[in-house]
């Protein structure tokens, strides 16, 4: 059974997480990050923002997650201006900031976002959005989902197995994969409902498959598995 890394192993998180903005090269703020003091108050205003951005900008928000799949964005097939969706991210992200006037931490927090980064949370805020409660699984209906893919060589090989992943374990514990969701960043709930999921992130593991597993991952994970899930629907064979 894979065993949960807690929030402060970070050092490791920065190194193996699959959704961390060192993973790729492009940033979706254009400002550079500064410092960050706390990781669990960065997840709680990326999170934060993130539902800005889908409050202000729905519509922007599904064709970018059209465009992209766990592992990389194709920006130019983009039905909106890519500098259009920055001006949003940013302006949200300011927005958050003045409701923290007076957090010491204000002067020294900082966040950049990669795309599959910001996927990933803003599939959580879709997801909330549009479901109160956990979808349920129909018999005989398989958990992989109807999926797109814009990565290409190594990459998309990445991308299907983090996706194969991602179903799977919305699948296995819908509840608690959504439960998961509804905590709030960086919380002893968090933790607690990422270590309950355990036992489906090692029955859905592929063979040769490496994951490091923190809440902040497990939590992108459930994310991307339940979002596809009520929004793609299941996959049909071909």
């Amino acid at each position: 059974m894979p065993a949960v890394a807690g929030e402060q192993q970070t050092e490791g998180e920065k190194r193996h997480s699959i959704l961390k903005p060192e993973l790729q090269t492009g940033t979706a703020f254009r400002a550079k990050p500064r410092e960050v003091e706390d990781p669990a108050v960065v997840n709680r205003m990326s999170k934060a923002v993130a539902n800005c951005v889908n409050g202000r900008e729905a519509g922007m928000v599904r064709s970018f997650l059209s465009v992209s799949d766990p592992v990389d964005t194709d920006r130019e097939a983009a039905d909106f201006r890519w500098s259009r969706f920055m001006d949003v991210l940013e302006g949200c992200m300011k927005t958050r900031w003045n409701e923290m006037p007076n957090d010491p931490r204000r002067t020294t927090l900082g966040m950049a976002f990669s795309d599959s980064r910001l996927r990933a949370l803003l599939e959580e805020e879709v997801y909330l959005a549009q479901n109160d409660t956990a979808p349920e699984a129909v018999a005989g209906q398989p958990f992989q989902t109807k999926r797109f893919y814009v990565s290409s060589d190594e990459n998309l090989a990445r991308a299907q197995g983090l996706a194969d992943f991602a179903d799977c374990l919305a699948h296995r514990d819908p509840k608690t994969a959504d439960a998961l969701l509804r905590t709030e960043p960086g919380s002893s709930a968090e933790r607690q409902a990422a270590k309950a999921l355990a036992p489906s992130l090692g029955a859905c593991l592929a063979k040769d498959q490496t994951i490091e597993f923190t809440a902040s991952s497990i939590r992108a994970l459930a994310a991307d598995g339940l979002w596809a899930w009520t929004t793609l629907g299941p996959a049909t064979a071909e």
